[in-house]
Order: C-alpha cells, then structure tokens, then sequence
C-alpha cells in the first residue's frame, strides 16, 4: 500500500497470523470463464441487459431513496435506465434521484444535452451540480485528502458535493457506473476477433480509415494491426522490448505497473489485459478508493463490479467491445 509496513492481502485470499509466521492462502481465484459466442450483435447486447440489469436490481435494495450519478456517457446511464425499469417491480419505490455534474464556464464539458433528454424520458428527478468552482487544478492547497487514494485528491471535493447534495436528498444508496471502463480494456484485440472469425472486409475497411488520416504508412504503430500481427508472427519479432525501471519508481511500483503481479495470479486463461484490468493489483488499488461512507452516510454501489456482469464481459469477443472508432460496441 501507501503506508510504510502496511501490506494489503490480495483478493480471494486469508492471512493466518499465529505465534510462528504468518502465512498467506488462498480460498478463491477467478476461474477462466468458456467463450460466449452468438451469431448476431443483438444476443450480445441482450444478454448484457438481462446480467446487468439483474446486478443493478440486487443493488436497489435499501431502506431510503436510491439516486444514480448519471453522466451524459454511456455507463451510467445504462444504470439509471435499468434501475428505473427493474425498480418497478417494486412495491412503494421512490422516483430515482440522480446526480449530474454540469459547467457553466466550460461548455465543452457540459453534458446537459445528452443528459436532459434522458432525465425527461426515464422521469428522473434530477440535480445538477456546477462543477465550474471545483476545478481540479484551483486552490490545490486546500484539497481534501484521502490518504489512501492521493491521486483523487484533485476531485475529492467534487465527490464530496456530490455525496452532500444525495444525501441532502435523502439518498442513502448511489449507483455509480464507473467501473464500467475496466470492463473495456483490450481494444486494440478487436481486429484480430474480426478477422479470426472470418470477417476480412474489416481489415480492409480499417486499412481505408489508416490511409485516410495518414497512418496507412506507419502501420507497425497501430495497436489493432499489432494485435492482429501477433497471431501470424513471433512477438520477438515484433520488437517490444519491456522499457527500463527509472530509478524513482519502486520494485513494488514498477511491478504493478507491468502487470508482473497481476498475471503470476491469474490462472493461464485469464491471462490477458481485460482479465488483468479487472483483478489486477492496479485494478484493486484504484477501485478500493472512493467508500465515502466515513465522509458523508452515502454508500456507493457499482453493478458492473457485480461478478456475473465481469464473468459475462469476459466471455464476450472483442469486437463486441470496441469495433473500429466505435467505442463499447456492445452499449452503443
């Protein structure tokens, strides 16, 4: 961890402490889930409503008003939708409250357009945030800090406004959808599933999209045509020497930063970079920050952390994640 002579164990495992030494065992370890293959998009899309919106219904249980933090992306919003649909089945359910983080001085980063239309069709009762007085980079001296997670620091007091305002509401269970993106790593594997399952008008559709912004030269440097390189040639070949450790960074640092621990633990079909975004040690120290309950009687509760929703994201190819410029393929 951050703190000197604090270790944290690793998931799935327990820390016998007796008179002699410590000894660490492991009780669980993911398992490599069997590849899902339909034959059109739209069994892909279906099956990830049906998991998903099952972690969220499993996660609308409280004894107050739930809200949802809702951006104008594509996660939380799937999330908001699926909480209103499944929140019908239950008796006595509150409107959904949600959350939004809007600017007045920056509209480049405003996401009422996206966000407003949803508000009105899904019947949310919204509130907006302005984000503008809490830029990250403003009075940097006076930051909140999480000890724990020093990297958030430049937006903790947005979370922290966030939290006051639902709770204010009397929301007591947020749903949060940022642990989407883990979910999405690997994009650069989605040409090689294309063309594997014999869809080679991609290959040349995305060497068409190269040669348009001016790639089609230099096609050694475009990570879809490298992955697709690697299952034909060595990767020695290849080149990709692993870069040296500067000498500011820690073993321990450097380590995580490779990946080196996360693959030593993952069982050999999980080896690969959407397994290891997810169950990681990199994955464990990002997500563990944000429990606001010690700062604001919020709980926070993300369905795509829900184990059937990552087991499904597994199976999936990854052209259902990213396809071309389309990115989370299977959302849109």
């Amino acid at each position: 961890t951050l703190f000197r002579s604090v270790r944290e164990l690793p998931g799935g495992s327990l820390l016998h402490a007796t008179a002699g030494p410590a000894r660490v065992e492991a009780f669980w370890a993911p398992e490599p889930p069997e590849p899902l293959r339909y034959r059109r998009d739209e069994e892909y899309a279906e099956h990830l409503a049906s998991v998903l919106g099952d972690a969220v219904e499993a996660r609308l249980r409280s004894a107050t008003r739930v809200g949802v933090s809702l951006s104008g992306g594509m996660d939380s919003p799937s999330v908001a939708a699926l909480a209103v649909e499944r929140s019908k089945r239950q008796e006595g359910a509150l409107p959904l409250a949600s959350f939004s983080w809007v600017f007045d001085e920056h509209p480049e980063c405003d996401e009422r357009s996206w966000i407003e239309p949803l508000v009105s069709h899904l019947g949310l009762e919204a509130t907006y945030l302005l984000a503008d007085p809490h830029g990250p980079l403003s009075d940097a001296d006076t930051w909140p800090v999480d000890p724990s997670s020093p990297f958030s620091n430049a937006y903790e007091r947005l979370h922290q406004t966030l939290w006051a305002a639902a709770s204010a509401r009397g929301v007591r269970t947020l749903l949060v959808g940022s642990g989407a993106d883990r979910l999405f790593a690997g994009r650069q594997s989605w040409l090689a599933a294309r063309v594997a399952r014999g869809h080679w008008g991609d290959l040349f559709v995305h060497l068409a999209h190269l040669a348009a912004e001016g790639g089609a030269l230099r096609p050694w440097r475009d990570p879809a045509l490298r992955a697709l390189a690697r299952q034909v040639v060595p990767r020695r070949t290849l080149g990709g020497n692993r870069a040296a450790r500067p000498p500011w960074v820690t073993p321990g640092a450097w380590a995580l930063a490779e990946g080196d621990l996360a693959s030593s633990r993952l069982p050999s079909g999980l080896r690969e970079q959407r397994a290891a975004s997810v169950f990681s040690d990199r994955s464990r120290m990002r997500g563990g920050a944000g429990c606001p309950v010690s700062r604001a009687p919020v709980e926070l509760r993300d369905p795509f952390r829900d184990l059937r929703v990552v087991r499904f994201m597994l199976t999936v190819p990854p052209d259902q994640l990213w396809r071309g410029s389309a990115r989370k393929f299977i959302f849109q």
